[in-house]
């Protein structure tokens, strides 16, 4: 180290570093300082550069840790540090200072770095707490203060960004203690700096700052842009690891010696122009800048601990607003930004888990962007990527599936959106695979993929809470339906009828153990059956809350309920559906004497009767039902949930089992998928079917099918003919090329299967015969695939021949009349 550039090949023979982590003690004032920190290198950009450094660096710590209780040479640093970073927030401007600040906080990073993953307690514990007189404020409560000032008063400029940079990754470095230390009383020390010993001014201030970074997206200068591995030398950047890895999550600025973690770190070399990370590869402050506000407003959110970050996060306002006090007369003040800047890029970043947890905090919390967001004339900006990650379930996990699923939710508990979303029409969705939809409008899509991941979750998942969300925000919706696409509508009957096909397997099943005596197999069935039930009556009273309100306003689903009529013949009498089917009778029997009377049976005259006939319904006729209302609510310990998620994202991977959630560690593990409970909690006027008996639709982790119903699951799809002679159910044909298992091909892409990502049940072992039994399935499934193309090939050459003969007999024509002439 010195003035000069340095390298990793230097370090064993550096005499300042040698002498920094030696036996010396040296004080503040001493020349060897300005010496010290006067090194000059240039980033890596890999994880493997990284993880060198830090190979290269461990005989120096380790003798750094050693010595220190007698030399405080890493607290007279932080005097050092505060030091020039006060002069460079007095000078602000490029020159040696910056320099000596950046260096010094990066070996003050590295070194609490390896103080927290060794779990070095007697080297940290005495800079939380002073010994002399309880009443001073401790040296870390200075640093963290100073760290705060420094992101709040130096620019972001090309001089200063490595800087900043490097505050939040000390930061979060300081953070993660939470990971690694085994005594609660150091956590506590740490999180009670950050959480009640600075200036309430100066955090709300600090959180402004944050959000600013991210609405901004600045792009690092391009000493610091990812560059590809081939331009870049292993010797390279001596110290310092930010580009590559901080893109895409915090590998080695602050790995905390996680490194091993089975989950996979992107590198450059992967990252393609397709990748929804590519566009924000360079903008490393804004993305440590969102990690570092998540942890902090997910901390303490209990009643006992008021968390102030999350008290400014969530109560600030609109730059064109009147900003006045918080409640309950909190000395915080109300801070301001531009909720437009804002919802620009949240639309434009909703595609990342972080822009998700955050788009969630502010509509479940902040009532004054929440008001901003539905009144929106382009909500469907935000609407749409939403739904995407909802769809592309095979590219996010299952906490981003979530949290999208949970803002379509608190969105759909408003009326005001519930009716706009239909006003909206969409041209063209190149991202939808399934079956070309144009003019399809931005409501008559959300109901598409939310029935896609009903449909989906019951034959794969199984998962109550996935089941739970999508029904409610389909409830909440269903009295504003309006000019639902043909293709929607279709999809809404066929969800019953795939509901109605286990029903009766489930019956059967249990007619055959009534002549056995294992009751425990009969229970078992019979709750199978409660649930199912619960969940058929779900989609019957969404379809009767469609027709008692917005009846006139859904011919497409009159007209399917018409050609579908017999899949409820034998649930009419049935006592859970008995009063809600006799709604639907009422309006089928209706339209359906409008139309048997028609004497032509074409597509214009049946839509015309069916127009006729909904201006004409008698409303008065069908039975009143409560509205179907639903109102989300976060479980009573969100932290459960919040902490592992945003340490995941900050981190890309798994944290440690028995991770500290607040003041206290938690005793069981976090991030599996079997008990990682989402924070999901609604509140219903008094029951989830208000037209039932008064029971709660809950779903228990069971399987809604048996191994080989899921192959049947395009079977469910029922599509009735857009042009009809008759309407009469036995003269449809199954679209079985509409299948939610796989997405459809696409130029030089593989077909893809949706329960790739997706976790299915506890395998337990191995079964031969079921495995036999689904391979037997597949070959089914392969072959008919087969079938289908072959079909699909020959009605194309069909096409195709004609069109061609259609222009040549054309031409002929035109010669020969040119010949007469």
């Amino acid at each position: 180290m010195g003035a000069q550039y340095s390298s990793l090949n230097e370090l064993k023979s550096n005499q300042y570093l040698s002498q920094f982590v030696s036996e010396e003690t040296i004080s503040a004032n001493d020349p060897f300082w300005n010496q010290f920190l006067s090194f000059r290198f240039q980033s890596p950009f890999t994880t493997a550069h990284s993880k060198l450094i830090d190979e290269s660096c461990s005989i120096f710590l380790q003798q750094f840790e050693a010595n220190n209780p007698k030399t405080n040479n890493y607290g007279t640093l932080i005097e050092v540090f505060i030091r020039l970073a006060t002069a460079v927030r007095d000078e602000c401007d490029d020159n040696i200072v910056t320099s000596q600040t950046y260096s010094a906080l990066f070996i003050l990073r590295s070194i609490s770095k390896y103080f927290i993953e060794i779990d070095s307690e007697q080297n940290l514990y005495p800079y939380f707490l002073p010994q002399d007189n309880p009443n001073r404020v401790s040296l870390m409560s200075y640093f963290v203060d100073t760290l705060f000032r420094t992101t709040i008063a130096i620019p972001v400029q090309s001089y200063s960004y490595a800087l900043h940079l490097e505050v939040l990754n000390t930061l979060l470095s300081l953070l993660s203690i939470q990971m690694c230390a085994k005594e609660a009383a150091l956590i506590n020390a740490i999180y009670s700096i950050f959480m009640h010993r600075l200036d309430p001014l100066l955090i709300s201030e600090f959180t402004r700052t944050l959000l600013e970074h991210f609405i901004k997206q600045t792009e690092c200068p391009p000493t610091l842009a990812v560059a590809p591995l081939s331009g870049s030398d292993g010797d390279n950047g001596a110290l310092y690891k930010i580009g590559q890895s901080v893109a895409y999550g915090l590998w080695s600025v602050v790995t905390l010696g996680m490194g091993s973690s089975s989950t996979s770190n992107t590198t450059d070399e992967t990252v393609t122009a397709d990748d929804p990370a590519y566009e924000l590869r360079n903008r490393h402050l804004a993305n440590q800048s969102i990690h570092l506000l998540l942890i902090l407003s997910n901390h303490f959110t209990n009643d006992a601990h008021r968390n102030p970050y999350r008290l400014a996060l969530l109560h600030f306002t609109d730059t064109q607003g009147n900003p006045t006090n918080l409640p309950d007369s909190e000395p915080l003040p109300w801070f301001s930004v531009d909720y437009r800047r804002l919802y620009d890029i949240l639309c434009e970043t909703a595609h990342t888990d972080q822009s998700t947890l955050l788009l969630y905090m502010l509509l479940h919390r902040n009532q004054h962007f929440k008001a901003y967001v539905i009144s929106r004339t382009n909500i469907d900006q935000i609407v749409l990527p939403v739904l995407r990650v909802i769809y592309a379930a095979t590219e996010r996990n299952s906490h981003h599936i979530y949290m999208s699923l949970i803002i379509l939710l608190i969105l759909s508990e408003d009326d005001y959106f519930n009716k706009t979303i239909h006003d909206i029409k969409l041209k063209s969705l190149s991202w939808y695979t399934e079956r070309s939809l144009s003019e399809i409008s931005l409501g008559g899509l959300l109901v598409a993929v939310v029935l896609r991941t009903i449909q989906f979750n019951m034959t794969r998942m199984r998962d109550k809470y996935l089941h739970t969300n999508c029904l409610a925000a389909l409830a909440n919706m269903s009295s504003q339906f309006q000019n639902l696409h043909t293709y929607v509508s279709q999809r809404i009957v066929s969800l019953f009828n795939l509901l109605a096909r286990k029903h009766t397997k489930t019956l059967d099943l249990i007619k055959q153990q009534t002549s056995t005596t294992d009751e425990s197999v009969s229970n078992e069935y019979a709750q199978d059956l409660s649930i199912i039930e619960d969940v058929m009556r779900m989609v019957l009273e969404i379809i009767n809350s469609c027709l008692t309100h917005t009846l006139q306003h859904n011919i497409n689903l009159i007209y399917t309920l018409l050609y579908n009529r017999d899949i409820f013949d034998n649930y009419r009498t049935h006592p859970n559906f008995q009063d809600i089917l006799q709604n639907i009778d009422i309006v089928i029997i209706y339209f359906a004497d409008k139309v048997d009377k028609l004497e032509q049976r074409s597509a214009e005259y049946v839509k015309e009767a069916l127009e006729m006939g909904a201006k004409q319904f008698p409303l008065d006729r069908l039975k009143k039902f409560p509205e179907l209302k639903f109102k989300y609510v976060e479980e009573e310990q969100p932290e459960d949930f919040f902490v592992p998620y945003v340490w995941t994202l900050a981190y890309q991977m798994h944290v440690p089992d028995s991770i500290t959630v607040g003041p206290n560690r938690s005793t069981f593990p976090r991030l599996d998928q079997d008990h990682d409970r989402p924070p999901i909690h609604m509140v219903v006027p008094d029951r989830l079917r208000p037209g039932g008996n008064g029971s709660t639709v809950m779903l228990n982790d069971t399987d809604f099918f048996v191994n080989d119903e899921s192959n049947n699951l395009s079977n469910s799809f029922i599509q009735q003919p857009s042009l009809p002679s008759t309407l009469h159910p036995a003269d449809l044909e199954v679209a079985s090329e509409d299948d939610y298992l796989s997405f459809n091909f696409q130029q030089g892409q593989p077909s893809r299967k949706i329960t790739d990502s997706w976790l299915a049940e506890t395998h337990n072992g191995i079964d031969d015969k079921n495995i036999l039994n689904k391979l037997q399935l597949l070959q089914n499934r392969v072959r008919h695939i087969e079938q289908t193309l072959a079909r699909r090939q020959g009605r194309d050459r069909i096409f195709y021949t004609c069109v061609i003969g259609y222009f040549l007999l054309q031409a002929l024509l035109s010669v020969r009349r040119s010949m007469l002439n």
